[in-house]
């Protein structure tokens, strides 16, 4: 958001709960992911990690027997 409280995503963010799975290069966690967008996700999570960090991550989708694996990045905390 900016300073008059616009928000500046180009496109909407759709809630969402989602256990996500992601790992840094020594460490493992898994949270929720609450809302998802084109160019991110919002993962809830009581271990924040450094902006910056990149992260493995394996989503898990309804009706889909695999996990989809990407790779991210920490860019708010």
């Amino acid at each position: 958001m900016t300073k008059n409280g616009k928000d500046q995503r180009k496109s909407n963010r759709v809630p969402v709960s989602i256990r996500i799975d992601y790992s840094t290069v020594d460490q493992f966690f898994w949270d929720f992911a609450r809302n998802i967008n084109e160019g991110g996700l919002f993962v809830e999570s009581n271990h924040p990690l450094p902006v910056g960090t990149t992260v493995q991550l394996k989503f898990y989708l309804p009706n889909r027997d695999a996990p989809l694996n990407s790779t991210g990045e920490v860019v708010w905390v």
